[in-house]
C-alpha cells in the first residue's frame, strides 16, 4: 500500500511539469463549483485528471475520507456538456450503487470511463444525479489556460520567488494582505496593458498590469508605502504551484526561544455554506502552559475577517468552526501577517505574506504526508506494548521514506517544511506511547522501560523543537509526567521527620528543640515497627511476640510522651489537615527526582515541571502551598516557566477569597447519601424543578472538554433565555475544592443552576441510569420530570433550540 501512494505521489509531482502540454490530457483541472463542500465531514473528491480519446473520456478521482467510512457513485452518473449527457460505461475501484468502505490508507483512486466527449470541449460537469440531495455532482470542470487574456478572478504569483502576490476578483483586489476595492473600472478578458486605481481604508493604490506576453505579466503596484514590480504568471490550481528551487534552503524552520510574545495577523476569505456572519476561533499552542489557547474571530457577510493575537513561537494553528463549516490549518510564526484564501467549495487554498512559502507548502501537500499510524487498540499489537513499539518505528521509518520520495518528485521543497513533517512523525509517535499505556488490552497503565528509553536515545537524534509546534507534543508530556511520577510514588514514602519539617516550613507549629528530637524518636520507632510487621506478616504469634519484647514500660513511656507532644502543639491537627499538602509535596519530589534521572535537556525538564504544576493547579482548581511554589522556583531557571505558574497560581488564590456559600448555588447532598437506585436519586434531585425542563451537564474536573464547554455556560443560557431551564451540574470524581473552584471560576451560579458533588456510589448510580459513556454527557427532562432521548449537545445550539420548542 505504501508503493502504490507512494507511485502515487510521484507520478502527481510529474504531471505538474507538463500540466499543458497535451489538449487531450488535463492535469489537475479546476471546477467552478460542487454540490458538497470539500472536506465536509472528512471527505474530499478530487479530479486529479482526465483523459481524452475517441473511444472513451476518462476521469481519475482521488477521494480521502476517515477510515471505515461508507461512500458511492450510483449507476446513474454521467458527464454532461453543451445540453448533452454522456453515459458511464464502467468506474474502476469500486461497483456502482453499493457502498465501499474507505480503508486504512484514507485514500482511494477511482477511475471513471464515459463515452467520448468532444476532444474540442471547454468545459463539462460530472453529475451522480440531479434529483438526490446526497449525491457528489461537480460543475464546470475545465483545463486552466495559461495564455487566456481574463483578468477577473484570476490569481497572479511572482515567478522570482514563487509567492501569490495579487489577485483580481470581480468585487476587490487582494494585495499585500489586504483588500482593495477598485476605484478604476477593471478592463475584462485583454492581452494589452491597463492601468487601474484601488483603495484601501483610506489609502489609495495604482496598479499597472503589462501586456500579456507568453503567459505573464509585468504588475507595477505603487503603494503610499513602497512601490513594487514583479514578473507574474495565473494559476488557477487548487494550491499554489511548486516553488523556484531558489530559496528552498534558506527557509528554515526557526525556534524563537518562547522568551518574547510577539503578536501574528491571520486575515482572509472563507468562502462556502456556513462561512460568513459566524464566529470561528483559531487555536494555537502554549508549550509552556500545556494548552490550546483559542482565539475566536468573526466573518462578515462576505467571509472577510481579520484576527491578532500574541504568540512566543512557531505554532500550528487550527482553524475551527462550531457547525460542519471547515476551517484551515497552517503553521504561524509571530511577528508575521498572512492572507488567507479559502474556498472550500472549489478546495482553493493560497496565502499572502512576506513569509509564506512553508504554509503554501503545508496546505498543498500535508493531506499527502501525514502520518497514520494507528492506536494501539487498533493495532494488532493490542496486548504487547514492546511489540507496538516497534510497529511504530517502523510505520515512522515508511513515512519518512514517503516524505524523501515527495522531496524527489517536488524537489524545491524547503527545508522548513521537511523539518516540520519530521517533527509531526516523531511527536505524533511519542503521543500513541504516551495512549499506549491507557489502552493496551492488559491494562498495563505505565509506559514500559524500553519505551522511556526508546523516548530519551530518540531525542537526542531526532530534534522535535520547537517544542511549540505541534499538540501532539503536549498530549505527550501530559501523559509522559503522570507516567513518572505515578512510578515514582511506590518508591517514596513519607516519614514522621518529613512531617514535623513540613509543619515548621508552613509555621503551623511551634516546637522546642527537644520536642522535635521525642516527635522524632517515635517516626523512627514507628518505621522500624513497620518494617517487623512486614517481615512476620505471616507469622501473627511471632509478630506479637516480638512487639511485645520491644516495648517495655519505658518505651510506653515515650510513645505516650511523643503522642502527647503531637496533640498540644497541634502536629496531629495538622497532619489530618495537610494531607493533601503533603502528599503534594512527596508527588513534587517524585517528578523532580524522575527528570533529574532521565537527563532531559534542561530548557524541555523545565517545561515538563511546569507542565506539572499547571496541570495539578488546573485540576485541583486550588492554590499549591508557598513552599511548594518555593521549591519550584528553586529548580527552574527558565522566567517564562516560572511567570506561567505565578500567573496561573494567583488566579486561584484570589478565586478562594470568594466565598462560595454566598453563591446560593450548591446544594447539600446529605439526604442523598443513603439512596441506592439512579432513578430515585435524579427524581429526588429534581422533584423542586417540576414544571420546568432541566438541562444535565454531567462533567469532572480532570475533563479538558468539560471545562471548555463550561466556560462557554453563560453564552448557553444566553442563546435558551427564552426557555424555563434549571441546569443542573453533576461533578463527577471529582475533590470538593475542584468543584468548587470550578463553579467559582467560570460563574455557574444563579437561580436557574444546581450543582452536586455526589457520593461516589450515588454519583455512578445516576450516570448508569443516564446512560453515561463518556464526558462531558447532556441530558435533558421534560416538565414532569421524564428523561428524553433527544440530541441535546450544547455545540449544535439550532438542534437543541428546535428540541426546547417541542417540549
Amino acid at each position: 500500500m505504501f508503493a502504490f501512494v507512494l507511485a502515487t505521489l510521484i507520478g502527481c509531482g510529474q504531471q505538474a511539469s507538463d500540466n499543458n502540454s497535451d489538449p487531450r490530457v488535463w492535469n489537475e483541472p479546476s471546477i467552478e463549483r460542487a454540490t458538497f463542500t470539500f472536506r465536509n465531514g472528512g471527505w474530499e473528491f478530487n479530479i486529479q485528471k482526465v483523459l481524452f480519446t475517441e473511444t472513451e473520456t476518462t476521469v481519475y478521482m482521488r477521494v480521502r475520507g476517515y477510515k471505515g467510512q461508507l461512500y458511492t457513485f450510483g449507476s446513474g452518473t454521467t458527464l454532461k456538456a453543451d445540453g448533452k449527457t454522456y453515459k458511464m460505461q464502467s468506474i474502476e475501484g469500486l461497483t456502482p450503487g453499493q457502498y465501499k468502505p474507505m480503508g486504512n490508507t484514507n485514500i482511494d483512486d477511482i477511475i471513471f470511463h464515459f463515452e467520448p466527449l468532444p476532444l474540442n470541449i471547454r468545459s463539462f460537469d460530472l453529475v451522480e444525479s440531479e434529483t438526490s440531495p446526497g449525491a457528489f455532482n461537480i460543475y464546470g470542470i475545465h483545463r486552466f489556460d495559461p495564455q487566456s487574456t481574463a483578468l477577473k478572478n484570476t490569481h497572479w504569483r511572482n515567478l522570482r520567488t514563487g509567492d501569490w502576490t495579487i489577485s483580481f476578483m470581480e468585487d476587490y483586489v487582494i494585495y499585500d494582505c489586504k483588500v482593495w476595492k477598485y476605484e478604476t473600472q477593471l478592463k475584462d478578458s485583454t492581452a494589452s496593458a491597463q492601468t487601474i486605481t484601488i483603495s484601501n481604508d483610506g489609502s489609495k493604490a495604482t496598479v499597472q498590469i503589462g501586456a500579456l506576453k507568453g503567459g505573464k505579466r509585468t504588475i507595477r503596484v505603487q503603494a503610499p508605502d513602497a512601490t513594487k514590480q514583479f514578473s507574474c504568471a495565473a494559476f488557477d490550481s487548487k494550491k499554489l504551484p511548486d516553488y523556484p528551487l531558489v530559496g528552498r534552503h534558506a527557509t528554515k524552520l526557526v525556534d524563537y526561544g518562547y522568551e518574547n510574545t510577539d503578536s501574528v495577523t491571520v486575515c482572509g476569505i472563507l468562502t462556502g455554506p456556513g462561512r460568513t456572519n459566524t464566529t470561528f476561533a483559531i487555536d494555537v499552542i502554549d508549550p509552556i502552559g500545556g494548552t490550546n489557547p483559542a482565539f475566536p474571530f468573526d466573518t462578515d457577510e462576505n467571509g472577510f475577517f481579520t484576527v491578532r493575537f500574541p504568540l512566543v513561537n512557531v505554532s500550528y494553528a487550527v482553524v475551527r468552526h462550531r457547525s460542519n463549516a471547515a476551517g484551515f490549518n497552517m503553521p504561524v510564526e509571530p511577528g508575521c501577517t498572512y492572507f488567507v484564501y479559502n474556498d472550500v467549495n472549489t478546495d482553493r487554498e493560497y496565502v499572502m505574506g512576506t513569509k509564506s512559502r512553508l504554509q503554501n507548502e503545508t496546505v498543498k501537500f500535508n493531506n499527502e504526508i501525514n502520518a497514520r499510524y494507528d492506536r494501539i487498540e487498533e493495532s494488532a499489537f493490542s496486548s504487547d506494548m514492546d511489540a507496538y513499539l516497534d510497529y511504530l518505528i517502523g510505520q515512522r521509518s515508511k513515512h519518512l521514506a514517503m516524505l524523501d520520495s515527495l522531496r524527489t518528485a517536488h524537489p524545491s521543497l524547503s527545508d522548513a517544511y521537511i523539518d516540520m513533517v519530521r517533527i509531526a512523525a516523531t511527536t505524533d509517535l511519542y503521543q500513541m506511547i504516551g495512549q499506549a499505556r491507557f489502552h493496551n488490552e492488559k491494562n498495563m497503565y505505565v509506559i514500559t522501560e524500553r519505551m522511556t528509553d526508546f523516548i530519551l536515545k530518540d531525542m537526542k537524534v531526532n530534534s522535535i523543537k520547537p517544542y511549540s509546534l505541534f499538540y501532539d507534543f503536549n498530549y505527550f508530556l501530559r501523559d509522559f509526567i503522570q507516567n513518572l511520577y505515578q512510578q515514582a510514588e511506590q518508591t517514596l514514602t513519607i516519614s514522621l521527620s518529613d512531617i514535623i519539617n513540613y509543619a515548621i516550613e508552613d509555621k503551623a507549629v511551634n516546637l522546642t528543640p527537644d520536642q522535635i528530637e521525642e516527635v522524632k524518636w517515635y517516626g523512627k520507632f514507628n518505621d522500624d515497627i513497620r518494617e517487623i510487621a512486614q517481615k512476620y506478616a505471616n507469622d501473627m504469634k511471632r509478630l506479637s511476640d516480638t512487639i511485645e519484647t520491644i516495648i517495655t514500660d519505658d518505651i510506653q513511656k515515650k510513645i505516650e510522651r511523643a503522642t502527647e507532644i503531637a496533640n498540644e502543639t497541634g502536629l496531629m491537627e495538622y497532619v489530618n489537615k495537610c494531607s493533601d499538602r503533603i502528599m503534594l509535596d512527596n508527588e513534587f519530589k517524585c517528578v523532580v527526582n524522575a527528570l533529574d534521572s532521565l537527563g532531559f535537556e534542561k530548557r524541555l525538564s523545565d517545561i515538563m515541571l511546569t507542565h506539572y504544576m499547571m496541570e495539578h493547579i488546573s485540576s485541583s482548581r486550588h492554590s499549591v502551598p508557598a513552599v511548594i511554589l518555593a521549591k519550584f522556583d528553586s529548580i527552574v531557571t527558565f522566567k517564562p516557566c516560572k511567570d506561567a505558574v505565578h500567573s496561573q497560581n494567583e488566579k486561584y488564590l484570589t478565586l478562594e477569597n470568594v466565598d462560595i456559600a454566598s453563591l446560593g448555588s450548591v446544594v447539600s447532598n446529605e439526604e442523598l447519601a443513603t439512596m441506592s437506585d439512579g432513578q430515585l436519586i435524579l427524581r429526588k434531585l429534581t422533584e423542586p424543578y417540576r414544571g420546568k425542563i432541566v438541562y444535565i451537564d454531567v462533567w469532572g474536573s480532570w475533563c479538558h472538554p468539560c471545562l471548555e464547554n463550561l466556560q462557554h455556560a453563560g453564552e448557553l443560557k444566553e442563546a435558551l433565555k427564552d426557555f424555563d431551564i434549571i441546569y443542573l451540574y453533576l461533578a463527577s470524581s471529582t475533590s470538593d475544592s475542584a468543584w468548587k473552584g470550578v463553579i467559582k471560576e467560570y460563574n455557574l451560579t444563579g437561580d436557574d443552576c444546581v450543582h452536586y458533588n455526589l457520593p461516589a456510589k450515588q454519583q455512578t448510580l445516576i450516570e448508569n441510569y443516564l446512560g453515561v459513556t463518556g464526558y462531558p454527557t447532556y441530558r435533558l427532562l421534560n416538565r414532569n420530570g421524564a428523561l428524553l432521548d433527544v440530541n441535546c449537545n450544547p455545540r449544535d445550539i439550532t438542534s437543541l433550540i428546535n428540541t426546547l420548542k417541542k417540549l
